[in-house]
């Protein structure tokens, strides 16, 4: 399990990942990034290798109980599955499987919710919660399995967005939002912002091509919508989709016009232990304090530049990386999500890499 270190006691999270997996510096673009679409899978709610695990169709109506409940939105979009992985401190190697939101969340999608199901019904004792994970056990038995990228499951994109400000204050300031009510995970919780699954932006399954799978291609769509307030594209991007496709937004001119003045790196990758889930933690820091003094400093502007989507609910805070003791609390909070709290630790640790005056709290 991952664990860091903040002012002398220990952050446990429910993420595992490899000693290869973490201290990266990739930066997400040509010569670095490396990723191809190796299958073309009709791995729908209907159609999957888990028809006949009786437990499925049991945890499948208690999602849709808890869907109709809460009222959350549910697509069944285009998502990328992670087929193979091979990482060094600058570069990405990796093969996706082209699926659909459903053909996972109806599948080993629904671990969690058979996890916190008999949690419950438990009354949290572990040793029979244990012995009545019956999906788990035939879906995803061992530790072994949970860390094997051949087998199905989502891949999403963790990005931490730092912003740098000018004297006086000379430092950065980081944007975390409180999950919106409308999403179908973590509800409520406390993360970093933007978030998704990997995916293309065209809907049509065979459609998809190899420089859709690049993980730029998601951080920058999901920059541009969660944050800046874009049009959701999903499956209406054209082939070639790139920034330039994003003029309308000014922060995005600004981003293509000033490409020495900010960076966009995978910073680590983990696994979610509670669903399997693979996720890859970036780092998106705008170093060029000019950035700030254009779309940021002044609140109308900032209203007109910044507009966080439906996901967030809102609920957006801003915290300076000089702000020692608010970070330490925090960090130490049990608000968060366990795949954001660790993007959220792996990117700060690369900013002070790359900017250690600014650059924040020293996590270890």
């Amino acid at each position: 399990m991952y664990s860091a270190s903040v002012d002398g006691s220990s952050i446990l999270t429910s993420v595992a990942c490899k000693p290869e997996w973490l201290g990266l510096a990739i930066p997400l673009k040509l010569d670095h990034e490396f990723c191809t679409i190796s299958k073309w899978e009709a791995f729908s709610e209907t159609s999957h290798p888990y028809a006949n695990i009786k437990e499925l169709h049991k945890y499948a109506m208690h999602w849709k109980r808890q869907l109709e409940a809460s009222k959350a939105q549910e697509r069944d979009d285009t998502i990328f599955w992670l087929q193979s992985l091979s990482l060094t401190l600058t570069t990405l190697h990796a093969e996706f499987a082209v699926g659909r939101f459903k053909g996972y969340k109806y599948t080993v999608g629904l671990l969690e919710t058979e996890l916190l199901d008999v949690l419950h019904k438990n009354d949290l004792q572990i040793r029979p919660t244990l012995d009545g994970l019956k999906l788990r056990d035939q879906i995803l038995r061992d530790g072994q399995q949970l860390l094997d990228c051949d087998r199905p499951g989502s891949s999403g994109c963790m990005v931490l967005m730092a912003i740098a400000r000018p004297a006086p204050d000379d430092d950065y300031i980081f944007l975390l939002q409180q999950r919106s009510k409308a999403v179908t995970d973590q509800v409520g919780m406390l993360t970093i912002i933007p978030q998704a699954f990997h995916s293309p932006g065209q809907r049509g399954d065979n459609l998809c091509q190899d420089w859709e799978a690049q993980l730029s291609q998601t951080v920058l769509k999901e920059v541009y919508e969660e944050v800046f307030g874009g049009e959701e594209r999903v499956g209406r991007q054209k082939p070639g989709y790139s920034q330039e496709d994003m003029h309308d937004s000014p922060a995005i001119q600004w981003l293509v016009a000033h490409p020495e003045g900010w960076r966009m790196e995978l910073v680590a990758h983990c696994c979610y232990l509670m669903s399997g889930d693979r996720d890859f933690a970036v780092l998106f820091a705008i170093l060029d304090p000019s950035f700030w003094e254009r779309f940021y400093k002044d609140y109308n502007v900032r209203n007109t530049i910044f507009k966080y989507n439906w996901e967030s609910d809102d609920q957006v805070k801003h915290v300076s990386s000089k702000d020692r003791d608010g970070l330490i609390e925090l960090l130490r909070t049990r608000a968060w999500g366990p795949e954001g709290l660790f993007a959220f630790v792996e990117a700060s640790k690369r900013l002070r890499e790359i900017d250690p005056e600014r650059g924040g709290v020293n996590l270890a």
